[in-house]
């Protein structure tokens, strides 16, 4: 199956190192890819894997792994191979969407505009002037809002 090249160096974007097609060779069921340099050298194995003299060819491991992002994109993950290695946590954040993160790494990321309304929420409960609801459905929880979403206008209303 041939594929189109045509921007394929494009395809990723955001936060990567690099980005370059990778050959394939299909043998009984496997497949062997091949790196081109610019992907090893900022993997961090293109030293390594020359092994100091031009000519001579060493093999290297890698861990992959595949994450279905959705039914059309899927990823091939790969990390070096050892036995102190991190361990990669993948997170569905939306329907179209992964989180890679390493295991034990996970940095809190609250905003600030989130942070100052947690405190401010905190401090009312502390001084008791924090009103929460019972248990709800979500019908009864729209209807609850829809209701004070009209006092609230009828309170701000000008006339």
């Amino acid at each position: 199956m041939a594929m189109s090249t045509e921007n394929i160096s494009q395809r990723f974007k955001g936060e990567i190192s690099a980005q370059d097609e990778i050959s394939t060779n299909a043998k009984g069921g496997s497949v062997t890819a091949t790196l081109k340099q610019s992907i090893t050298k900022a993997f961090g194995i293109a030293d390594r894997i020359a092994g100091g003299a031009l000519g001579k060819s060493k093999s290297y491991r890698l861990a992959a792994a595949t994450i279905e992002v959705d039914k059309t994109n899927r990823l091939v993950l790969m990390a070096q191979a050892s036995l102190n290695a991190s361990k990669f946590v993948v997170h569905r954040t939306g329907e179209h969407s992964v989180e890679i993160s390493i295991e034990g790494h996970e940095e809190e990321r609250i905003s600030e505009a989130d942070s100052a309304f947690v405190e401010l929420k905190r401090q009312q409960f502390l001084r008791q002037e924090l009103s929460l609801t019972d248990a709800m459905t979500a019908d009864e929880f729209e209807t609850m809002s829809g209701q004070l979403q009209a006092m609230a206008a009828a309170r701000h209303s000008v006339t």
